[in-house]
């Protein structure tokens, strides 16, 4: 049910250009953000948010490889936490995008 949720929102508000998994099950989602877009600045922009995301630098071997990678936890949160954390992830994944200076 969460991951249903999950996975509605994503497709409800992330931007076009994002990427993520559609798990047959577990408790997390991997998001690819597009290559203007690093894993790191989500990261702190969401925790000034108040939303927890997990960059993808320390779950690769080479932590370069991670750094377009998100990975979201789903599992513990309430239902309607889900629609709103993801809705704010968008918004600061726009942001993020503006900072690293090409919102085009």
């Amino acid at each position: 049910m969460r991951r249903d949720i999950a996975l509605s929102a994503l497709e409800q508000y992330m931007p076009s250009d994002v990427k993520w998994t559609h798990p047959a099950g577990g408790f997390f989602i991997w998001l690819t953000l597009p290559e203007d877009v690093f894993a790191q600045d989500v990261r702190r922009l969401a925790l000034q948010e108040g939303l927890a995301v997990a960059s993808g630098e320390g779950f690769f071997l080479q932590p370069s490889d991670g750094s377009l990678h998100l990975r979201l936890a789903y599992s513990r949160a309430a239902y309607n936490d889900i629609d709103t954390g993801i809705r704010i992830l968008a918004r600061v994944i726009d942001r993020a995008r503006k900072i690293s200076g090409n919102s085009d």
